[in-house]
């Protein structure tokens, strides 16, 4: 995936009505959900594609109120590059990690 400026909306990623209602309820931002899809790790879980955007993965450029905010943004990929849902916990890759060693 190439994106021209990681700050704004990506204009072929589509988002279910879910993901808009819960983007919405919790307050996480277009440029937040850009940053995960393009800088954040990426595991394959039931079909789906996770992006975790840790502290680690924000590049040095990205200003720092937007760094934070970004800081454990998840955001859940279905096919055609559909956004699922988003959401943010900054501890969902260990969590992550242990459901991928269980499974």
């Amino acid at each position: 995936m190439q994106f021209t400026n990681p700050l704004t909306r990506p204009d072929f990623v589509v988002f279910s009505n879910h993901a808009c209602e819960r983007k919405a309820q919790r307050g996480i931002r277009d440029a937040e959900i850009a940053l995960a899809v393009r800088y954040g790790k990426r595991y394959w879980k039931q079909g789906r594609q996770l992006c975790f955007l840790g502290r680690r993965r924000i590049p040095a450029h990205i200003p720092h109120d937007l760094a934070r905010r970004a800081e454990g943004t998840v955001v859940i990929l279905g096919g055609n590059e559909t956004i699922c849902t988003v959401f943010r916990d900054r501890n969902y890759l260990r969590q992550l990690r242990r459901r991928l060693a269980h499974s």
